[in-house]
């Protein structure tokens, strides 16, 4: 009974402090960047590590793009754009299908240039030693107008000294840009020269009021991961910012193929090299993140770091008179889970759905949502989708439900004899473990049984979580009335009964209907449950359901909505065993 007692009161004090790390720790961050601008980085994948002088306050979008010398436009049905001629530079990106907000106002917005707020833009180049090769400053040349899935570009430029650097850009229906780069060599001479690819996102000063791309503590990996040489590899933010004392830190790879990038919780970019040739790559921060204030009210100061992910291919040697090329491939959209699948099938790109963070129960999470996917586009509606899941995890469940339960009814009818057996032996622990062990066998109970739903439930918790909370298909899908967003917390409150006041209560006086409705279904779900013997095990049954309410007012609507009608079939499971053994 103490094994039970103690197995019980670990679950559930886990649990709630997992539930409350979430709830005041780990509550979504804004996504909105408000970052300063900052110097034009340089042209090699080689991080700057210069101080950076004092500049004035960033322009917006339109007037940096305005002001291009030029551009060319890219359209396709996932994406719409902008090619900068100078640098030949990815730094103008929307997405064409996904809006900022549930109202549809505005687009997500990916890449952007530097002089902006938030600079993050994706280049290909050669490296060279005494060979004047392209950068941030040169001005390619192109008689195309337009970039779409049907239409190729081409671009070139001239180092004056006898080499010719040719892109020819293409693009698919989704997300992957493909750059096929061409050097010939008129200088009279060999060449020899390196290929690149990088990925620069640029993140500057910030007030202690600002929210910044960071998000080291979230349940969700936000910044630079990639596979290479068939390993995952993730760095958060803060990750590469360990080494406080450092303003500069590399984290360095070899890998035949593979694929790396910068991640945000649903939306990323990943250069694609070659999958047949060895390279260099590299996650890359400068600059240094300053904290102010005391615990527990710590905050960001000053952000001046810069994040950069890049890959170097082997040496290209050109001879007189000969040509060479390098072909890669770079991705930057949304993180849709189809689409990316498809591109590991199609383009060999080894687990490049690793890019959504799916999290440690992988094997549950993934195939929860393509079922949660697949019934979504059958009922029409993901939050009665969510309902048809419950109730097949909790058919499928109901044999261990019901051993659980039987399991439960035995104890509680052999609770008298485990208390003489208690009262008798009190002074001999060991003698009372195999004397309640002795009794187990005989009586075929086992204190472990009333357990076994929780610790199975909990992996499903979290894997469903994950779902809900970091997938792009479960992003403002809607259930019905207030519930609009499934991915995003409860907007209904209880203080201001539910919209019907006007007024707007304080974050700490957040309580929605959602959890009031999971907190009232456990605890009636436990109140229909054989009452405990022991004391403590009874206390924490009885808490329980109240302290889940409060700490899962936060979690996602779709989350609740799951925990609540698993509650409902529960208790419709308890109360027909419960008659069934009445009759019987």
């Amino acid at each position: 009974m103490q094994d039970q007692k103690n197995l019980i009161a670990a679950i559930g004090l886990s649990l709630l402090v997992l539930l409350g790390y979430h709830y005041f720790i780990e509550r979504p961050r804004l996504e909105k960047m408000r970052d300063l601008a900052t110097q034009e980085a340089a042209r090699t994948p080689a991080p700057v590590t210069a101080a950076k002088p004092v500049i004035a306050a960033p322009e917006t979008r339109e007037d940096i793009l305005d002001k291009t010398v030029r551009r060319i436009p890219i359209t396709t049905p996932s994406v719409t754009g902008t090619i900068n001629l100078k640098g030949a530079r990815f730094d103008d990106l929307q997405l064409a299908k996904y809006f900022t907000t549930l109202e549809h106002q505005e687009k997500v917005i990916l890449l952007s240039p530097v002089g902006t707020e938030a600079p993050y833009y994706i280049e290909q180049g050669w490296l060279a030693e005494n060979i004047k090769t392209p950068d941030a400053n040169s001005v390619w040349q192109s008689d195309d107008k337009e970039l779409t899935p049907a239409k190729p570009i081409t671009l070139r430029w001239q180092n004056g000294e006898g080499l010719t650097f040719i892109k020819t850009i293409s693009v698919d229906d989704n997300y992957m840009f493909t750059v096929a780069q061409k050097i010939e060599n008129g200088s009279g001479k060999e060449v020899v020269l390196f290929p690149y690819a990088r990925i620069m996102r640029l993140h500057h000063e910030n007030t202690e009021n600002s929210h910044t791309i960071d998000s080291s503590m979230g349940l969700v990996t936000q910044g630079l991961l990639g596979v290479l040489d068939g390993e995952y590899q993730s760095a958060k933010y803060d990750e590469l910012t360990e080494k406080s004392e450092l303003k500069e830190e590399t984290r360095s790879f070899t890998s035949t193929g593979g694929w790396l990038g910068i991640t945000d919780k649903y939306w990323f970019t990943a250069l694609v090299p070659n999958q047949e040739k060895p390279i260099t790559a590299r996650y890359v921060r400068t600059g240094e993140k300053v904290m102010g204030g005391t615990w527990p009210f710590r905050h960001t100061a000053e952000d001046n770091r810069d994040f950069q992910a890049d890959w170097r291919g082997e040496a290209v040697k050109v001879a007189a008179g000969a040509t060479a090329e390098d072909t890669s491939s770079f991705y930057a959209g949304a993180k849709v889970v189809r689409i990316l699948d498809g591109y590991e099938k199609s383009m060999h790109i080894p687990r490049f759905d690793l890019a959504v963070d799916f999290g440690w129960f992988y094997i549950l999470t993934k195939p929860f949502f393509y079922l949660l996917t697949w019934l979504g586009q059958h009922v029409g509606n993901f939050g009665l989708a969510i309902i048809v899941f419950t109730l097949i995890i909790r058919v499928a469940m109901f044999p261990i439900a019901a051993q659980s339960y039987h399991s439960m009814e035995k104890m509680k009818i052999a609770g008298p004899k485990m208390k003489e057996l208690q009262a008798k032996y009190k002074s001999d622990p060991a003698k009372l473990q195999g004397e309640m062990m002795a009794f187990y066998k005989k009586e075929k109970v086992n204190p472990m049984a009333g357990c076994l739903p929780m610790l199975i439930q909990i992996p499903i918790f979290f894997s469903l979580y994950k779902v809900l909370y970091v997938t792009l298909e479960m992003r403002h899908a809607e259930f019905f009335w207030a519930w609009k967003d499934l991915s995003a917390p409860d907007p209904t409150n209880l203080f201001n009964l539910f919209g019907l006041l006007p007024f707007t209560p304080p974050a700490i006086l957040h309580l929605g209907l959602l959890p009031l409705l999971m907190g009232l279904t456990t605890w009636l779900q436990m109140k229909l449950q054989p009452t405990p013997t022991d004391p403590t095990q009874k206390q924490i049954m009885a808490m329980m359901p109240w302290m889940m309410m409060i700490m899962m007012a936060g979690f996602p609507a779709g989350l609740l909505v799951y925990w609540t009608f698993s509650n409902i079939i529960a208790i419709a499971q308890q109360w027909w065993m419960t008659r069934k053994r009445q009759t019987t």
